[in-house]
């Protein structure tokens, strides 16, 4: 099952308010970047459907920029009256999934979003998309595998 890249977003925002984990847009993008490498490589299909495009700043979902750009590169959460984000309890996220994103999330808490971009841009697969401007969900399954 895939998801709105929106609500998926939303969730790790929550996530990281519940564990006090800083989430600054760019690192936003970065996580779910690693979010949508996870599920296209172990459970067979995309976390969520909105395209993955390459930037010089690392990987942009638009729905999401469009959303938290704003905000610059401050911690999403110091904004959180204007985020309406949703209970993690009331997601529309299934449970397996949520565990997922929740492991994924506590594993790259620990980086910044330059560290997490300094490992995503070595990668045969983000400098194979560079050329066509996208990380193609397939791309990243033979990669990943």
């Amino acid at each position: 099952m895939s998801y709105k890249v929106e609500d998926v977003g939303k969730y790790v925002l929550e996530y990281c308010r519940e564990k006090n984990y800083d989430i600054p847009h760019p690192k936003l993008q970065k996580i779910l970047y690693f979010l949508q490498a996870y599920f296209v490589t172990k459970k067979g299909n995309v976390c969520f459907e909105e395209e993955i495009e390459v930037h010089k700043t690392g990987p942009v979902i638009s729905e999401v920029s469009s959303i938290y750009n704003r905000y610059g590169g401050y911690d999403l959460l110091i904004f959180e009256k204007n985020l309406n984000l949703t209970p993690l309890n009331e997601s529309p996220i299934e449970l397996s999934d949520r565990e997922i994103i929740e492991r994924i999330v506590d594993w790259l808490s620990v980086y910044s979003s330059s560290e997490l971009f300094d490992a995503i841009k070595n990668q045969d697969v983000w400098k194979n998309s560079i050329e066509s401007g996208v990380v193609m969900p397939t791309e990243m399954a033979k990669y990943y595998a």
